[in-house]
């Protein structure tokens, strides 16, 4: 099954991308959804989950919310709830989910609160999360009206809950790949603002690091650290 960014790559101005992020892409999707078995646990659910569009959704506050009670039935709400729980822990939130709170374990509304008003405007930028976890951040960042917004994430569960939320809020310039930095191709001088929270820490050379996402950046670019 094709990665959705793939599809829209020429919305981006990504094509020149096209076969070295299908060549690296390839096999870590394989991988997760092949050998992993909390992975197809994660791919079974998925597919079960309603086909449902909520009648609104606000992702411009602390706790992010999709849809209303009202929009969910007894199966589907049951349905929702057991696949809730099968994703614990939720790490980055909170979340209102038809009208299930899904308290997280940390507070991430509290960071973003923080740095909001000290970055530069979101809107129609080109933007990369690093580390990007279930998306929170990425759905707070796609209330600015930005033109993409891309997460990296390796994690196996963060990105499956990632695929949760997206499933419902839909959200048509917001994209998430299940992959490490270094699995990235260098998409040199092509995003306005990165964002690298919590993350640099767990890397075994920092500075490099750093380096490798200034070539990402363009010039006069924001980082976000």
């Amino acid at each position: 099954m094709i990665h959705p960014l793939l599809a829209h790559l020429h919305r981006f101005g990504l094509t020149r991308y096209e076969t070295a992020l299908g060549d690296r892409l390839d096999p870590v999707v394989k991988r997760i959804q092949g050998k992993d078995r909390k992975a197809r646990t994660y791919l079974e659910m998925l597919a079960d989950l309603p086909a449902i569009e909520p009648s609104s959704n606000d992702l411009d506050r602390g706790r992010v919310r999709i849809g209303q009670p009202g929009n969910l039935g007894p199966d589907d709400r049951r349905a929702l709830r057991e696949a809730l729980k099968t994703m614990i822990p939720w790490r980055k939130g909170p979340f209102n989910i038809f009208g299930i709170e899904v308290d997280s374990e940390w507070g991430s509304h509290l960071k973003w609160n923080r740095l909001k008003d000290h970055i530069s405007p979101l809107t129609h930028r080109r933007i990369l999360d690093i580390g990007s976890s279930n998306g929170y951040y990425l759905f707070r960042m796609a209330a600015a009206n930005p033109e993409m917004v891309l997460g990296i994430e390796p994690f196996v569960l963060f990105y499956y809950q990632y695929k949760l939320l997206q499933h419902f809020i839909r959200a048509p310039q917001v994209y998430c790949l299940p992959a490490k930095l270094e699995e990235m191709p260098v998409m040199k001088s092509y995003f306005d603002t990165v964002f690298c929270m919590g993350m640099l820490y767990h890397r075994k050379s920092p500075m490099d690091t750093l380096k490798e996402i200034g070539t990402l950046l363009r010039r006069k670019g924001e980082l976000v650290l």
